[in-house]
């Protein structure tokens, strides 16, 4: 048994508060037969931003499972303990199967973290897992590796950074249409939410409909939010500006079932 960071689970932001945030991964390689382990305990440095005014401790991460390829958890849940050192600690036996193997460590932290704060997580097998032994024979295996330190995940806060594209396409900024043309495309806009914490759902978009001649903007109409090809209000919900200056600040689009912006992607 040999055991390795897993750089496939890379370094990312998290949220407080939230069950299920990656903490780290690791690469299990058995060979010769399925090896079963009794124990296995984690270290998990937590480092405070200047924010945090404060220390945190392992004890600050909750509900820590250790979660197989396809979603399976194999170990836990178990809450931090305080110190640090070997602060997550699993007690179920878990028996790893021959082969190249993915294991992803979650947990939820608490609202002692803050913006910014880091968590590295990281086990010494050799000497943090007990009773590793092949199924099938009852072997004394020591895995090989050393001490694996996981990739380091950042602390933060949902966000979401709203621009206008400058590729607007057909819409290019001055450029003339044609009184009855059918889905114009007016404009496009990045939502980037390549620094928060969790990912962004949006379920209204207020947008802007301004008009320089005076009781015009009823004359738009059908007027849609557009993922690609797919209209996100639709039926009752296209909208239909209306004159007054409220309509034209302040359109509102209600989107039919909401637009998920993935953590670390720009839409």
């Amino acid at each position: 048994m040999t055991v390795d960071r897993a750089t496939t689970v890379a370094a990312q932001n998290i949220a407080i508060n939230l069950s299920n945030q990656v903490l780290g991964g690791i690469i299990v390689d058995v060979k010769g037969e399925p090896i079963s382990v009794a124990a296995m305990n984690f270290d998990s440095s937590a480092v405070p931003s200047a924010a945090t005014g404060g220390s945190l401790d392992t004890n600050d991460i909750t509900n820590i499972t250790l979660v197989a390829e396809d979603g399976t958890v194999i170990a836990g849940p178990v809450d931090g303990v305080a110190g640090g050192n070997n602060g997550i600690r699993f007690t179920d036996t878990v028996t790893f199967p021959v082969g190249r193997k993915v294991y992803t460590l979650k947990g939820k932290l608490n609202t002692d973290f803050s913006n910014n704060d880091t968590v590295i997580a990281s086990s010494t097998p050799s000497s943090d897992w007990t009773t590793v032994r092949g199924v099938n024979t009852s072997q004394t295996v020591t895995p090989a590796g050393g001490t694996v330190t996981m990739s380091t995940m950042t602390v933060k806060a949902a966000s979401l950074t709203v621009t206008i594209s400058a590729n607007t396409n057909a819409a290019a900024i001055n450029q003339d249409l044609v009184v009855g043309s059918v889905a114009y495309p007016f404009t496009r806009y990045v939502l980037d939410a390549s620094s928060s914490g969790e990912d962004v759902r949006i379920t209204q978009f207020a947008l802007r409909v301004g008009i320089d001649t005076a009781n015009t903007a009823d004359d738009m109409n059908n007027c849609q939010v557009v993922d690609g090809t797919t209209a996100l209000n639709t039926g009752t919900n296209v909208v239909n500006p209306g004159n007054t200056a409220a309509d034209a600040d302040a359109t509102t689009f209600t989107l039919d079932t909401g637009l998920v912006i993935p953590k670390g992607t720009v839409k």
